[in-house]
């Protein structure tokens, strides 16, 4: 799928862009943070911060399946196995969570410009429609000031 403006990233450069970033916080994350819990909230935190970057919930969400399954592998197994027990699911959950709402968190500054800009537009639309619309004209439709009568109407 094509971006819709010509300034966005294409998927196909996000997607291996999103694994290379968690590649290489996996790297940086296994010598410096010990315990599990450390280690899958610095990797929770890089997938959600890609992906806020990358602003596109598609990119998003297949940088936290790369992140988690590196984060599984590597930095809470240790022997490169992928494991799906309860905390696995939940700590996919959590993956999940961080790449998606990292994405939607990327795309609102965008949406309240866009927002802005239609709403500003429609003002621009009104007051050309007004501009255009016909003027009453005076003495046609309605009658002249002058032609109006002080005696209520009727003849002297």
């Amino acid at each position: 799928m094509r971006p819709r403006s010509g300034s966005a990233t294409p998927l196909e450069i996000l997607l291996p862009t999103g694994g290379a970033v968690t590649t290489a916080a996996c790297a940086a994350v296994a010598p410096v943070l010990h315990g599990a819990p450390a280690r899958v909230t610095a990797m929770v935190l890089v997938t959600g911060a890609f992906a806020a970057v990358a602003r596109r919930p598609a990119a998003g969400a297949a940088t936290a399946v790369i992140g988690w399954m590196l984060t599984t592998g590597f930095l809470v197994n240790g022997a490169g196995e992928l494991t799906m027990s309860g905390v696995d699911a939940a700590r996919l959950g959590a993956f999940g969570a961080a790449g998606l709402g990292g994405a939607v968190l990327g795309l609102l500054p965008g949406l309240v410009r866009s927002r802005r800009r239609a709403r500003a537009a429609r003002a621009r639309w009104r007051a050309r429609r007004e501009a255009r619309r016909a003027p009453v004209l005076l003495g046609r439709l309605h009658p002249a000031p002058s032609a109006v009568r002080d005696d209520g109407g009727r003849a002297a």
